[in-house]
C-alpha cells in the first residue's frame, strides 16, 4: 500500500522558507551575505556552520510545536512556531561580546519589524500565512551566559526568536 500524502502540501515549510526572505532585509545579516539555513539542525549538528564557506552572522530557522485544529467539518487550520536563532561568533571579531550582542539585539528586532510588515509572510505576491499570531523575542541575559560551545564545537553569541505562526486552512481528505 502506498504512503499517503500530506493533505497540508507542506505549508509549514513553506512558511519556513518564506520567513527565510521576510526576515533578513535591512539587517547586518543582510549586508554580510550571512548564513541563512531553514530546518537544518542535522546539518548544523553535523558542522555546517564550521565549512569554510559560512558566512557570519548566521540566522538558523526551524520548525518548533505543530498544532492542527478542525474550524468545520472537513477543513483545519495549522499553528505553527518558528524557532529564529540569530547568532554570532566573538571567536572572529575583535568587538568586545557586549559589543557583538548589542549588534545581534538591534539587528532581531529590524527582523521583529520586517515580521510585523508582512504579517502574512508574502513573498512574489503569494501569501504563505494567514497571520502571525505572536513574536517572542528570548531574554536578555550577560553575553558570557549566552556563548554556546555544545552544539557546534566553538563559541557563539545567540538570540532566539520565536514565531507563532497561524497557516491558511485546508481540507482534509474524504
Amino acid at each position: 500500500m502506498p504512503l499517503r500524502s500530506t493533505n497540508d502540501g507542506g505549508a509549514v515549510h513553506a512558511a519556513l522558507n518564506a520567513l527565510a526572505s521576510v526576515m533578513p532585509p535591512n539587517t547586518a545579516l543582510a549586508a554580510a551575505s550571512g548564513t541563512v539555513l531553514v530546518n537544518a539542525l542535522a546539518s548544523l549538528e553535523q558542522g555546517a556552520l564550521t565549512q569554510s564557506g559560512t558566512t557570519w552572522p548566521a540566522l538558523l530557522l526551524q520548525e518548533g510545536q505543530h498544532s492542527r485544529a478542525r474550524i468545520a467539518w472537513r477543513t483545519w487550520q495549522q499553528h505553527f512556531t518558528a524557532l529564529c536563532l540569530y547568532c554570532d561568533r566573538p571567536d572572529q571579531q575583535t568587538n568586545s561580546n557586549d559589543t557583538i550582542w548589542s549588534n545581534i539585539d538591534l539587528d532581531i528586532r529590524r527582523m521583529m519589524a520586517n515580521i510585523e510588515d508582512n504579517p502574512t509572510l508574502t513573498v512574489a505576491s503569494v501569501r504563505y500565512a494567514l497571520d502571525i499570531a505572536k513574536l517572542e523575542l528570548s531574554p536578555f541575559s550577560k553575553p558570557e551566559q549566552n556563548v554556546d560551545i555544545t552544539l557546534i564545537g566553538f563559541p557563539i553569541l545567540r538570540r532566539v526568536l520565536t514565531v507563532h505562526v497561524n497557516l491558511p486552512a485546508y481540507l482534509s481528505a474524504d
